[in-house]
């Protein structure tokens, strides 16, 4: 029979674990518009709430984007906290369609934060200044 003393400790430490698992943080705008030849940057925050070894990261095309790269670090590098940024650029492939990416960082700790983008193509309007911005891309 387990004391009541004992099963308040395991709560805590439980509650303890679950709160590391749960501290960290990522976050990207919803949606980016691309410039007049397709491409985009979009900026990933991640803040590190504990020191932790830092597992992957990885940033892929949702669809029509040239976006894709993995980086493992073998969860050999301790991370301090704060707050990282991370930009994930790329072109449209189809610049008149809008496209989407997906970023991922994963911790050893067991958290791994997600987040998407939508790249919307770039607009073009008949207002001459818009024309003119078009005009130099080309020269």
């Amino acid at each position: 029979m387990t004391s009541t003393p004992r099963l308040m400790a395991l709560a805590l430490a439980l509650l303890l674990a679950a709160a590391s698992v749960l501290a960290h943080e990522i976050s990207a705008p919803a949606a980016v518009q691309a410039d007049g030849a397709g491409h985009f940057a979009v900026d990933v925050t991640i803040t590190i709430t504990a020191p932790i070894e830092f597992g992957y990261s990885q940033e892929w095309d949702l669809g029509n984007t040239d976006v894709g790269m993995h980086a493992d670090g073998f969860c050999t590098t301790v991370i301090e906290p704060g707050e990282y940024s991370w930009t994930v650029s790329g072109n449209l492939l189809d610049p008149t369609l809008d496209g989407e990416i997906g970023y991922e960082h994963y911790m050893c700790d067991g958290w791994t934060g997600y987040v998407t983008t939508v790249i919307l193509a770039p607009t073009v309007s008949t207002e001459a200044e818009t024309w003119s911005a078009v005009r130099a891309l080309y020269r």
